[in-house]
């Protein structure tokens, strides 16, 4: 789940619930976090993604701040979906895991 997305799922009481788990005031969660108006130190990053209780990933945090570049990261997925596994084999050689097995 998006970190904007999970602050507007709390409701009030789970806004200061989340903000106090997190150890930063409700307005900065709601002003700061919420729209990524400020760089977050590594130790609140870290808190966003552990205080959610598995709703947040923490690379989903990191993307939420524009600290991942995620449409690379997306790319190489897809380019890593579609590359065939492995190489074939051309007619009459063997294939690298029969080397050494040749029987006597």
């Amino acid at each position: 789940m998006k970190l904007r997305s999970y602050i507007d799922s709390l409701g009030a009481q789970g806004v200061i619930e989340y903000a106090a788990r997190c150890q930063i005031a409700v307005n900065y969660l709601r002003l700061h976090v919420k729209y990524a108006n400020k760089n977050p130190s590594v130790s609140l990053i870290k808190a966003l993604a552990r205080e959610s209780e598995g709703h947040v990933r923490l690379m989903e945090v990191l993307a939420h701040f524009g600290l991942v570049d995620t449409s690379r990261e997306s790319e190489a997925a897809e380019q890593e979906k579609r590359r065939p596994k492995g190489r074939p084999v051309p007619p009459g050689t063997q294939h690298h895991s029969a080397v050494g097995s040749r029987q006597r």
